[in-house]
């Protein structure tokens, strides 16, 4: 994440999306899968330690799967401080 930071000129904003935290239901075939989501205190804690403020983290989406199970898709904004 610091890389994505350094790269963001003053004023800039990140937004990151992905998966919350599940239970690795989510793939059918978990071939190439080394992680089943973030938690949103995970992407609130590395916003801020990375410097940016007005950090929000909140669902954007849902993803509904076979099985009527729902998968909540997460995006995260931070604005580096310009």
């Amino acid at each position: 994440m610091t890389t994505l930071v350094r790269a963001l000129k003053p004023g800039g904003w990140l937004a990151l999306a992905d998966l919350a935290s599940e239970d690795g239901s989510f793939h059918e075939d978990h071939t190439g899968v080394f992680h089943h989501g973030f938690a949103p205190e995970f992407f609130h804690r590395e916003f801020i330690r990375n410097s940016l403020t007005e950090v929000r983290v909140v669902t954007a989406a849902t993803v509904d799967k076979s099985a009527g199970r729902v998968y909540p898709v997460l995006l995260a904004l931070g604005r580096k401080e310009g």
